[in-house]
């Protein structure tokens, strides 16, 4: 996994985190489309 701006640069840990869960919630989503459509 990337990470965007570096893991030294930490503006808004809060902030972050809530992006993170929000992009592994969309990576679940594209994974059991990508599965169910086969």
């Amino acid at each position: 996994m990337l990470l965007k701006g570096g893991s030294h640069v930490r503006p808004m840990p809060s902030r972050k985190k809530v992006e993170c869960d929000l992009w592994r919630t969309a990576k679940d989503i594209e994974y059991n489309s990508y599965n169910s459509s086969k």
